[in-house]
């Protein structure tokens, strides 16, 4: 995974989301240390996931499209125009 995220972090730019499977296991890594691990950054959130879960992957996938949404958003807006939001 280390090596996946590393190469769509140097050769595309794309919103990334990473979902953490296992985590009901009981020596599951933390999200915290599985995001420190994969060097992810605030950029790239990383959600618990059970992809058998109907719920739990379609909160993947809104997650993904939010993050869309807002970087291009913020692609689109001139220097500046939403500094007043945050």
């Amino acid at each position: 995974m280390k090596n996946m995220y590393g190469y769509f972090k140097q050769n595309m730019d794309l919103p990334v989301i990473v979902g953490a499977t296992k985590q009901d296991l009981p020596h599951a890594r933390s999200l915290d240390d599985l995001s420190d691990f994969l060097e992810l950054g605030p950029q790239a959130p990383i959600l618990p996931c059970d992809a058998r879960n109907r719920e739990d992957t379609k909160n993947l996938v809104l997650t993904l499209l939010e993050n869309i949404l807002l970087s291009e958003t913020a692609a689109a807006a001139p220097s500046g125009e939403f500094d007043d939001l945050f």
